[in-house]
């Protein structure tokens, strides 16, 4: 039987594990997305960051895009660049701000 060997390349802006650890260690969760062979790693939002983004709620394209800028720890700025790489990877915004569930109860 023929032993098949997969070449990987490394994405572009693939970080260390060395750097992840430290993101981490800053940060708390750090989430990445991959779009194509580029790689991103992303910080959830402070209390400022997503006030600010917000003010962009009549424009969701913008407070898209402000909130991935702001999030960006590191990696390939192809991600925040190049519009179609940004509508992929803003899927990681349902990841970083998690809204809980709440139960109401009129008394």
């Amino acid at each position: 039987m023929k032993k098949t060997t997969i070449q990987t390349t490394p994405l572009t802006g693939q970080a260390t594990e060395v750097e992840i650890e430290a993101w981490k260690k800053q940060f708390g969760a750090v989430v990445s997305a991959v779009v194509e062979h580029h790689i991103a790693y992303f910080k959830k939002p402070s209390r400022q960051q997503l006030s600010y983004a917000m003010m962009f709620a009549s424009n969701p394209m913008k407070q898209m895009e402000t909130l991935l800028r702001e999030c960006f720890v590191g990696g390939s700025e192809t991600i925040l660049n190049n519009m179609e790489y940004m509508l992929g990877a803003s899927s990681v915004l349902s990841m970083l701000v998690e809204v809980k569930h709440v139960e109401v109860a009129k008394l």
